[in-house]
């Protein structure tokens, strides 16, 4: 008798233990979600956008241009002026700030 009260307090006490390992699981195994404003911009090299805030060289931070690709705007920088309106490809994407360089719509043949 003593054999199965010991028996059934170790089931009673392993059922929250394995609930507490597979919560602490479920909670470490998610992807990590970056809020929308400070999400990586890695996947955007080789895009193409237009220069919504005018990028002057050696501006960073809240001083720097801005570009649009799609619906969403992006920090940016260059290292030559590009006015507002100009046509721009990322090249290198650095945490949220994306350098950028002008497209030049003219074909040489």
């Amino acid at each position: 008798m003593l054999m199965v009260i010991t028996l059934v307090g170790i089931i009673w006490l392993l059922i929250p233990v394995c609930v507490i390992l597979y919560l602490l699981y479920e909670a470490f195994k998610r992807e990590i979600n970056y809020p929308e404003d400070i999400k990586p911009t890695t996947h955007l090299k080789g895009e193409t956008g237009i220069v919504t805030r005018t990028i002057v060289p050696g501006e960073y931070g809240q001083n720097s241009g801005q570009i649009r690709i799609g619906k969403k705007k992006h920090r940016a920088v260059s290292e030559e002026k590009i006015e507002k309106g100009v046509r721009v490809r990322v090249v290198k994407a650095e945490g949220i700030t994306l350098s950028v360089e002008e497209i030049s719509d003219n074909l040489e043949i």
